[in-house]
């Protein structure tokens, strides 16, 4: 077992060490009273700094962290899962760059969309 000094972690790190201690829980049986934490869009939108409305159009468009809809219709509750794959803490991590060249060159992926064709089809 390796021992991390607080102080050394960057914000960038948070992401990849609670998922490795959700994964280190689940190895061992551990059930703790909250096997996960979901968050509003109204909560998302603000540790985003981005609008609700953004967050819908995402959702409509198949892109941005996976959720749970709460119920049928489209009045019905959506929460946001804060772990496990495709989560907010990996939709974060698999979005986090260093530079926007490093961004640029990111090889595409399922989930890219083309804003402009999102925007025409909506």
């Amino acid at each position: 077992m390796s021992i991390i000094p607080i102080e050394t972690l960057k914000t960038s790190d948070l992401p990849v060490v609670l998922e490795d201690l959700q994964r280190f829980f689940q190895r061992h049986q551990f059930n703790p009273l909250i096997q996960n934490i979901f968050l509003t869009p109204q909560q998302l939108a603000e540790r985003w700094a981005m609008s609700e409305s953004n967050l819908n159009h995402w959702r409509s468009v198949g892109y941005g962290p996976v959720f749970a809809k709460l119920g049928p219709g489209l009045r019905a509750k959506v929460r946001y899962p804060v772990f496990g794959e495709g989560g907010v803490l990996s939709f974060e991590h698999q979005n986090h760059y260093e530079s926007t060249i490093t961004a640029r060159n990111k090889p595409k992926q399922n989930q890219a969309i083309n804003f402009e064709q999102a925007a025409l089809t909506s």
